[in-house]
């Protein structure tokens, strides 16, 4: 199978070639802006990695967690919110005069 081109084809494709070529070389010879670990990890370049203050944080947000859930638990134990228990039947998997969720799809 022979396939002929014209001459304003062959020029075309020419020119992409070219342009491709000079596109690869640029790429090829640019060198990638070096990111340390510490601006990785959104680190601005006028602080220092700290782990100490990192773990304190932690500590913290650990100690606020634990609050709120003290909390929810004495609202709980107060008795002023109450919690429904739904037994499980064949029919009936929903609390009474709920309206059924919506389907949804597997496929996205």
């Amino acid at each position: 199978m022979t396939a002929t081109v014209d001459g304003y084809t062959r020029f075309l494709l020419t020119v992409i070639a070219i342009l491709l070529t000079v596109v690869a070389v640029g790429l090829w010879f640019e060198t990638p802006p070096a990111v340390t670990t510490a601006q990785a990890m959104g680190v601005s370049s006028g602080e220092q990695l700290n782990p100490g203050k990192q773990l304190n944080d932690l500590v913290k947000n650990t100690e606020k967690f634990n609050t709120s859930m003290a909390e929810l638990q004495k609202l709980l134990v107060s008795g002023s919110v109450k919690v429904q228990v739904v037994e499980k039947t064949d029919t009936n998997l929903t609390p009474k005069n709920t309206p059924p969720a919506p389907p949804r799809s597997i496929i996205k």
